[in-house]
């Protein structure tokens, strides 16, 4: 990733193909009955954990966003 406003790089992320997006696809597939079935609770539970960790980490996303869309 590459900050549009000074050309400078911001990171590095993975390139996928068709291949790594049908492998993923098909994880997902395979997970989701075992997912829809798992107790409201534990998945409420599972999500809010998610929004504990991006709410530790606002300031350092924010930067990265701001980076790759190239805002001072």
């Amino acid at each position: 990733m590459t900050n549009p406003a000074t050309g400078g790089i911001v990171g590095y992320a993975p390139e996928a193909g068709p291949a790594e997006l049908d492998a993923a696809i098909a994880a997902a597939t395979r997970a989701f009955p075992a997912w829809a079935a798992t107790d409201d609770g534990v998945r409420a539970a599972a999500c809010l954990a998610i929004a504990d960790i991006i709410e530790a980490h606002a300031d350092e996303l924010a930067r990265l966003i701001t980076l790759e869309q190239g805002k001072p």
